[in-house]
């Protein structure tokens, strides 16, 4: 199902439609994809196919991040300290990232 949603945002062999990439992100996140939840994190946070909201990108990515996705985490990272405004919603430290 998150494959069928990157399909769909990324217009590979298919037309571009976010409503469909979101449509399967959603599926897959209920089935528990810590991916599908991450990109769901990622269209609220850039306002691809939905308008663009900082609080859901948080959600999702948190999700994600409470679920053992790395990325997700380094996003929610990111995004705290882009925003510091929204104040501070990390329950962890920066997660380490390797080249390895």
């Amino acid at each position: 199902m998150n494959l069928l949603g990157l399909l769909h945002l990324k217009c590979r062999g298919i037309p571009c439609d976010y409503a469909q990439a979101r449509h399967w992100f959603q599926k897959a996140a209920a089935a528990g994809s810590t991916a599908a939840m991450h990109n769901l994190g990622a269209m609220y946070e850039h306002g691809h196919g939905v308008a663009q909201d900082y609080a859901q990108a948080r959600g999702w990515y948190r999700r994600a991040a409470e679920a053992g996705n790395g990325p997700a985490a380094e996003r929610l990272y990111r995004l705290a300290a882009r925003l510091p405004q929204t104040g501070n919603f990390l329950p962890f430290k920066r997660p380490l990232v390797t080249d390895a």
